[in-house]
């Protein structure tokens, strides 16, 4: 019986780990905080920056570098996650986000205003 327990834990969890950004622009390290999980900017192509899109002047002085960019997900059911919110450092700008774990490991990030109809979707690399 513990091994079905397991096998019932594995496929939300298996979204842990560290990912590259769409266009080599940043590293993200996706970890469990609780029940949901966050991501947080590990590296940016850029180097050293501020946060200087952000329109909350105390965060615009900090590095991006340390940054939960990804936050609140919630394993839906396989490889699906939803309710989470994504912040964008190029623009400023938060966004609703549900993910899904590919076969390969890699991870379709959509981040979306009002229903997810509208919105992007890009592709996190998983890093070996």
């Amino acid at each position: 019986m513990a091994a079905l327990g397991l096998a019932a834990q594995q496929p939300a969890d298996a979204i842990l780990g560290t990912y590259m950004t769409e266009g080599g622009k940043a590293k993200i390290v996706v970890s469990k905080q609780g029940t949901r999980y966050i991501g947080t900017l590990v590296w940016t192509r850029r180097g050293d920056v501020l946060d200087s899109k952000n329109p909350d002047k105390a965060e615009a002085e900090k590095k991006l570098v340390g940054k939960v960019i990804l936050r609140d997900l919630q394993h839906d059911e396989g490889a699906d996650y939803k309710g989470g919110k994504i912040y964008d450092p190029e623009s400023g700008k938060t966004y609703s986000c549900k993910a899904t774990r590919q076969a390969d490991g890699n991870l379709k990030v959509r981040g979306f205003i009002g229903a997810s109809l509208f919105g992007r979707t890009t592709l996190w690399t998983r890093q070996r």
